[in-house]
């Protein structure tokens, strides 16, 4: 026999006095009140809504406060599932990942903020700050990668008297892809 799932009541002009009530407990630094009301107000609310995005967003900002990184990152990353273009809270969660470390995604989060909202102060602070940051990183990896491969293919090419040296890498500029060619 199949169980049968209650249905899910919603209210909508409910979930907003919850949502009201949370923000004066989060102005007043009350967190982990404003927390619950925003639960209740999730558990009400129409799915995929306004009202939905708005509450998750607010308590992503509750957990912050309380530095519970991995659930605030938990609810911006379902309020941007709901609206893509939700800057306030993709500036929350470049925060929460440049926070935790994970520079690449704190920058892409703060690059689609500009693209939304090209005057945002602090998504371009982030931008100049993590952009050189996160290329170096990124060169260091290649840079990495490319001693591994030619450990890899000198270990292959010995054993026909070869080795990587006697092929010449060239980038071009232009499509950023390589021209490989042998020389002895």
């Amino acid at each position: 026999t199949e169980i049968e799932k209650p249905e899910r009541k919603v209210d909508d002009e409910a979930a907003k006095k919850y949502k009201d009530e949370g923000n004066k407990l989060y102005q007043a630094s009350e967190f982990q009140e404003a927390i619950n009301n925003y639960t209740n107000g999730l558990e009400i609310c129409s799915l995929d809504s306004e009202i939905h995005k708005q509450l998750l967003g607010n308590r992503a900002a509750c957990y912050l406060s309380l530095d519970e990184r991995e659930k605030a990152l938990q609810d911006c990353d379902a309020a941007i599932k709901i609206d893509p273009k939700y800057t306030k809270v993709l500036l929350r969660r470049s925060t929460i990942h440049e926070d935790l470390g994970h520079l690449p995604e704190a920058l892409a989060d703060a690059q689609k903020v500009l693209e939304y909202d090209p005057s945002s102060k602090p998504a371009m602070a982030t931008v100049a700050k993590l952009g050189p940051i996160v290329r170096e990183q990124q060169e260091k990896q290649k840079a990495e990668m490319m001693g591994k491969l030619k450990d890899i293919g000198n270990t292959l090419l010995g054993k026909f008297g070869l080795s990587t040296e006697n092929f010449k890498m060239v980038q071009d500029p232009q499509t950023g892809s390589y021209n490989i060619s042998f020389q002895k």
